[in-house]
């Protein structure tokens, strides 16, 4: 089955439960994505930022920041995060707060990891 959303190839696109606030980590063909909830009480809008994973060649990782929202955050349209056999390598997302455990009971994460057009 081959599945497309426009000009992109979905590569990978499921469901994610987390567990608690525990990262949330992909790795495929050497590459590692790690995904952090994190609250921030100075800021009132969900925002991400991206770093690399210390000691890692090939990892980068996501903070999720006031990802908490009832009504979900998340990208509007696919970001780039990396190039996957000669082609760009984009993720889209939408997480979902999980209530229980005082307001700590995870995320929902909705993901789907695309490919570009060949080169």
């Amino acid at each position: 089955m081959k599945i497309s959303i426009g000009p992109y190839e979905v590569f990978s696109s499921g469901t994610i439960v987390g567990v608690l606030n525990e990262p949330i980590t992909f790795e495929f063909n050497g590459l590692t994505y790690r995904f952090v909830f994190i609250k921030d009480p100075d800021r009132e809008t969900p925002h991400y930022e991206g770093r690399s994973i210390e000691g890692m060649e090939n990892g980068i990782e996501i903070l999720l920041i006031n990802h908490d929202q009832d009504l979900g955050a998340g990208f509007v349209d696919p970001v780039k995060f990396g190039v996957l056999n000669g082609r760009d390598l984009y993720f889209n997302y939408r997480t979902y707060s999980l209530n229980g455990n005082n307001g700590t009971g995870g995320h929902l994460l909705h993901y789907s990891w695309l490919l570009g057009e060949k080169k």
